[in-house]
């Protein structure tokens, strides 16, 4: 086994269960209470410092003895590791958008926590699931267990896509997949046929098929007031505003799908794929 970015020595014999993803809520360097809560922390240059605790000791927790207490009600057999980074922030909502404080994290440290991740899943054996790999804002919604406002590290200062609550899950999703990417090599040839399309902060069902992306065209013309002219097996005509595009369209397992380039192009919008959250981007 070739480690990333640990070290073996870093590394006990141990059982554990879970990776619990975090921020520290402070500045960008990791502070003593960081380490005393911590397993393994990322600062803002991208080195990784090891907390007090080592990873054996929360494999069982016993009241009176140290261990690294990051998750309310979730410490036995999971590992905590956090960016340091988040002074000052507050969390985004419908109406507001997110603050990220004085030391916003940087996509290098959640990058680089999902190598340190990749790591501790491999040592432990631990698979990449919602239940084992995920987010302190996560800990809640998938496992059951009641947290306090937690939403580290769910929303990301760099992408404004991405910072709103209605989008925790997606960015718990990409972060897993970077995990899995580190894991193994992604394929070179294969693109996963299941997609989605990211449109006005929106995301809607999407499909790739022979070299082309596809869009769910009723669900985007019911959000976005478009209007369904005419359909047939291979077009459709969409009036967008006062003008009428014809598109190319699929019919898959009951939904209907128009060809993203002709939308970006009736949009005048350009089109992008991110491969590790399986997102076209229409911006």
């Amino acid at each position: 086994m070739s480690l990333r970015v640990l070290s073996i020595a870093d590394l006990p014999v141990a059982k554990m269960e879970r990776v619990i993803v975090h921020w520290t809520g402070g500045p960008y360097n990791a502070s003593a209470l960081d380490r005393e809560h911590y397993h393994f922390l990322v600062e803002g240059d991208g080195d990784v410092v090891k907390g007090d605790h080592s990873v054996k000791s929360n494999e069982v927790v016993v009241p009176g003895r140290g261990y690294a207490a990051h998750t309310l009600g979730c410490n036995t057999k999971s590992i905590g590791i956090s960016a340091c980074c988040m002074l000052g922030a507050q969390e985004g909502t419908a109406s507001r958008p997110l603050r990220a404080g004085s030391n916003p994290m940087k996509q290098t440290q959640w990058e680089k926590l999902a190598l340190v991740a990749a790591d501790l899943c491999e040592h432990y054996d631990i698979p990449v699931t919602r239940e084992t790999v995920l987010g302190h804002g996560e800990v809640q919604k998938n496992l059951g267990i009641t947290q306090r406002q937690k939403w580290d590290p769910m929303a990301l200062p760099w992408d404004p896509n991405f910072q709103k609550p209605a989008n925790y899950s997606a960015v718990g999703d990409m972060f897993r997949a970077r995990v899995r990417a580190a894991l193994k090599p992604a394929p070179t040839v294969e693109i996963p046929a299941e997609a989605r399309v990211l449109l006005k902060n929106e995301f809607f069902p999407a499909v790739l098929e022979d070299g082309s992306s596809w869009g769910a065209i009723k669900a985007m013309a019911a959000k976005f007031g478009w209007r369904l002219i005419k359909i047939t097996q291979k077009t459709a005509s969409v009036q967008i505003g006062s003008e009428t595009h014809e598109m190319d369209f699929i019919n898959e397992d009951g939904t209907g799908y128009v060809q993203l380039v002709d939308l970006a192009k009736a949009l005048d919008l350009q089109i992008s794929w991110d491969p590790i959250s399986r997102t076209i981007k229409l911006d």
